[in-house]
């Protein structure tokens, strides 16, 4: 009898013990990294920096409107963007007493809540002879500068050649201003939204000698 009772007294307790068990503790893991703000293309969006600006945007000239003629003679160079790389060409006598050039900032893509701003001086020989400047913004993706360049401009005469090149200055206005309110030839921003390497292709220009006197 005795045996009987340790028996069910033991039962009891692993009874009783097993109900006082504590649940296995859940640790928690790691918080999940967020997730990066999606645009609403579904894809992150990525902040421009003026290394953009430097790849999309370029400048390129051309003979203005009002210097061409069928006997000027003139060859390009593009690069694999279809940008223009270079430009030459001659020119025979006689020579026109003007020569001009007119200039326009192409992008590869839009900027429309970042408007960009083009500054250039147009040097003949390295010497400064204009100066330019135009913004890029909205859904354009051309922006020509408001006037053209006269490139024979204090010469006396014509030379044999001429090298034009443009010395650019691109700033990137702060995100969300109103392109209407801006000033490009006054315009101003922080150093790292402003870049010197903007691409501008040279125009050399080539005056054909004139023929010998006939004996």
């Amino acid at each position: 009898m005795t045996k009987k009772r340790l028996g069910i007294t033991v039962g009891l307790l692993v009874i009783v013990c097993s109900c006082f068990e504590q649940a296995p503790v859940k640790v928690p893991g790691p918080a999940a990294a967020p997730s990066p703000t999606l645009a609403t293309t579904g894809k992150p969006e990525i902040e421009l920096t003026i290394g953009d600006v430097e790849a999309e945007v370029c400048v390129e000239t051309w003979l203005a409107e009002e210097s061409r003629s069928d006997q000027l003679k003139g060859e390009k160079l593009v690069d694999t963007k279809n940008r223009l790389n270079l430009l030459s060409f001659s020119v025979p006598p006689p020579y026109p007493n003007q020569l001009w050039l007119r200039s326009a900032v192409k992008s590869q893509r839009k900027f429309p809540d970042t408007p960009i701003v083009v500054r250039a001086t147009v040097l003949v020989d390295d010497r400064p002879v204009d100066t330019l400047a135009t913004v890029l913004g909205g859904d354009a993706k051309v922006a020509e500068f408001g006037k053209s360049v006269d490139v024979l401009a204090g010469f006396e005469k014509a030379p044999e050649t001429i090298l034009v090149t443009l010395q650019t200055e691109t700033l990137m206005l702060p995100e969300g201003t109103d392109l209407e309110t801006v000033d490009a030839a006054a315009a101003t921003t922080t150093p790292e939204r402003i870049s010197h390497s903007v691409m501008a292709n040279p125009v050399r220009i080539n005056f054909l000698p004139e023929a010998p006197p006939q004996p």
